[in-house]
């Protein structure tokens, strides 16, 4: 994959550093209360780079999921997904770091899109189904344009978490949660 020449230095070191800093580096929440639905906080996470390949390699894949629950349970969120976005070919993966939140991406994503040219899924190192830590997006790139308002719609079409999805269950912590970085809001308010 081409790196912007003037970049790759620095999105090289981004991609060095601890998980648990990627995770809380540009990271938003957003509280949702549904009539009748579901009532919680969702931690958003991007990392923007122009070499996504290195990020989603599977070790380095699941040092980020990890975190990303950890830091879940920690900040007191009901759900948290990271989007790893590669500015450079405009597509991004979502890592999943639990059945809530895998439950949520396919619903407000939906399949995996697919190649055009030959109608197979265009998954890289992710699968086609959700079922692992990761589901690719294709090119759906923005937090605020593309990410944040299909989860909005999927929530308030009725979403809820799958039984036993443990952090993601019930939506009983939401507005414990104190973010120790990024912004709060609405997902009405959603932003960059």
């Amino acid at each position: 994959m081409p790196d912007h020449p003037t970049l790759a230095p620095f999105y090289r070191r981004l991609a060095a550093l601890p998980a648990e800093e990627l995770v809380r580096g540009d990271q938003k929440s957003f509280t949702f209360d549904v009539d009748g639905g579901w009532t919680g906080t969702l931690g958003f996470a991007v990392i923007e780079t122009t070499d996504d390949a290195v990020l989603l390699e599977p070790g380095r894949r699941a040092d980020l999921t990890a975190a990303l629950s950890a830091d879940r349970d920690a900040r007191g969120v009901d759900l948290s997904l990271l989007a790893v976005v590669n500015i450079v070919s405009l597509r991004s993966t979502l890592l999943l770091c639990g059945d809530g939140e895998r439950s949520l991406a396919l619903a407000a994503f939906g399949p995996p899109p697919t190649d055009a040219a030959t109608d197979l899924p265009v998954t890289g190192a992710c699968s086609v189904d959700g079922s692992g830590d990761c589901l690719a997006l294709g090119g759906l790139v923005s937090r605020k344009n593309d990410f944040v308002p299909r989860v909005t719609r999927a929530i308030k079409a009725g979403w809820a978490p799958p039984t036993g999805a443990g952090s993601a269950g019930t939506g009983d912590k939401a507005g414990s949660g104190s973010p120790t970085t990024g912004s709060t809001g609405t997902a009405d308010e959603a932003t960059a």
